[in-house]
């Protein structure tokens, strides 16, 4: 079975015995991954042994760890293709080409912010590399692999230092690299591409091919005096098959328990062909979101849609929501009647209920986390697999308007600020998330813990680089050249570094009648197809009063009745009021 641990050595071939020595077995030859990566030095007559010898490296590196744990990243300004079995990888995300300078610089500054990430913020002070904290994470880390065609990159335009820096941390950050060198041009260097090139040549040690036949030096492999008793075979693999494995692997992963458990269409590509998904779950690694649009830009119909695609596409027994609105109830009123909703706080003056409404949720993750403990599993998924009759259902809290939730009363705002940061750091594990959705994009708006636990963010047009620094990464400034008119909105998966950009179009939004109308129409028809146990009630909340929406709902069954976080008829989980003995 695969593990998210890095193999101990990159496999590069064989040493096969001479014909003096027919009767000994072939030696695989293994460089230790702890070197960080290794250069490929060919002639002009060898390119080709090259490109096939490094992508069978790579899909044969691809296939020993699980599906969607390697992520590629091509620095190569050739027009040619060079690697086309990697490149099929491109749709599900792990193939990423920086075929420009500038493409390249970007790409090279999300890597160094994710290195950083992991090497000052993510590895506790005993683990000493992402392999070791994987091995036990709850929540692992995908790889990285670097692959430089040094003909092109570094440029002159790299700081010399950042490369050092970069290249010698980077393995223990879990990002390996293989670049590859021709010979047949003699370009006169200057400057940092020189001093970067040295370094890169001194930094990491080099397999020779020559005339289409590569020899191993002593400082590559250390056993290299066995070629005076073997021949060095590059590694083979047969691509095609390893490549329909790998794209089997990731189908099969998206009908298991290691997929996304919420994929609603929200925009499409730029070209308008197809279709981009809102994805949260154990695939993309993303578990809370947040949406930021001004007034009029399509972030209300992009979230209303996202609302009423999670009633389309699953039941309350697979997910639930809490809605809560802080612009006057307006928006959030539609959902009177949604099927998966099981409150709805709709009134932005009563701080006090919005206080009981966040306790409540909080309140239930505490209790999943003790149910999910008694059952002798890490996190939500493995309960369900192991309980598949009687499933949690995962449960979102929307928040609109949540810029709202910071302003005011001091000491309202820290106690907020105190059940978020929980609800963000440890909801995953219990199947509890939290969406926020707001216009405001000031550092007050949005404190720096929310995003540090939201790597999937979206934003429509901004107007000012620091508001885009504030939600992304420094430097990635993409949102501004957004095209307001189509609605256009980025939408990053990775926590704001710019390699993760997706521009996608939106839905032009209806007018405020028309939209409440047309979603109070489908709620109605979604929840009239429903079984009576595949819906909640919801409980309306609303200034001092509590507002119970009737529907006609049946009594729940007696299994569904024994699941406390599945109840038919209740509008709050039993263990809430104290009734489960």
């Amino acid at each position: 079975m695969n593990t998210y641990t890095f193999p101990w050595g990159i496999y590069i071939g064989d040493l096969t015995p001479k014909t003096s020595a027919t009767d000994t077995d072939d030696i695989p030859v293994l460089l230790p991954a702890e070197a960080g990566g290794f250069m490929v030095n060919y002639d002009s007559d060898s390119e080709a042994v090259s490109n096939q010898f490094i992508e069978n490296v790579v899909l044969l590196l691809a296939q020993a760890l699980p599906p969607k744990a390697l992520h590629i990243h091509v620095f190569d300004f050739d027009t040619a293709p060079r690697f086309r079995y990697l490149s099929q990888l491109k749709s599900h995300g792990l193939y990423h080409l920086y075929a420009t300078a500038e493409t390249a610089k970007k790409g090279f500054d999300g890597l160094e912010e994710t290195a950083r990430h992991r090497l000052h913020e993510l590895l506790p002070p005993e683990i000493t590399n992402l392999s070791a904290y994987n091995e036990t994470a709850d929540y692992p880390e995908p790889y990285h692999l670097l692959l430089v065609n040094m003909d092109y990159y570094p440029d002159d335009f790299v700081d010399v230092k950042r490369i050092k820096s970069f290249f010698d941390s980077a393995g223990k950050a879990g990002i390996y690299s293989i670049l590859y060198n021709g010979d047949d041009d003699e370009e006169e260097m200057k400057g940092n591409r020189e001093k970067s090139v040295n370094y890169l040549c001194q930094r990491f040690n080099a397999l020779e091919i020559v005339d289409k036949t590569a020899e191993l030096s002593p400082q590559l492999f250390e056993f290299s005096e066995l070629c005076e008793f073997y021949d060095y075979e590059l590694v083979d693999a047969n691509q095609t098959q390893i490549l329909k494995q790998l794209l089997d692997a990731f189908s099969a992963n998206e009908q298991s328990g290691t997929s996304d458990f919420l994929q609603v269409p929200i925009a499409k590509t730029q070209d308008g062909r197809n279709t981009i998904y809102f994805s949260l779950g154990a695939s993309s690694q993303n578990y809370n979101a947040i949406i930021i649009g001004r007034v009029g830009s399509g972030k209300s119909a992009l979230l209303n849609n996202l609302i009423v695609g999670i009633a389309e596409r699953y039941t309350a027994q697979e997910v639930q929501l809490v809605l809560m609105d802080f612009n006057r109830g307006v928006e959030f009123n539609a959902f009177a009647d949604h099927p998966n909703c099981t409150q709805l706080f709709a009134d932005y003056e009563a701080a006090s209920m919005a206080v009981d409404v966040i306790e409540s949720f909080l309140s239930e993750m505490h209790a999943r986390m003790e149910l999910i403990e008694k059952a002798s599993v890490k996190n939500i998924g493995q309960y369900n697999r192991k309980h598949p009759n009687f499933p949690i259902a995962h449960k979102i809290l929307i928040i609109d308007e949540a810029h709202r939730l910071f302003s005011g009363d001091y000491r309202q705002q820290q106690y907020f600020s105190n059940c978020l940061d929980k609800l963000l750091r440890e909801g995953r594990k219990a199947g509890m998330h939290v969406i926020l959705a707001t216009q405001a994009i000031s550092d007050s708006a949005i404190p720096s813990y929310v995003l540090n636990q939201t790597g999937l963010r979206l934003s429509f047009k901004l107007n000012e680089p620091k508001n885009a620094w504030n939600i992304f990464k420094h430097g990635n400034e993409v949102v501004l050249d957004l095209d307001a008119s189509k609605h256009e909105v980025l939408i990053n998966t990775d926590s704001g570094n710019i390699r993760a950009n997706v521009v996608a179009r939106a839905n032009p939004p209806l007018s405020f009648d028309d939209e409440v109308k047309a979603i109070k129409q489908k709620l109605r028809q979604i929840r009239a197809s429903r079984l009576p146990h595949e819906v909640v009630t919801p409980e309306i909340l609303k200034g001092s009063e509590t507002v119970e929406k009737v529907t006609q709902q049946a009594e729940a069954t007696d299994n569904i009745n024994n699941n406390p976080f599945i109840q038919t008829g209740k509008t709050k989980p039993d263990w809430l009021n104290g009734e489960v003995k």
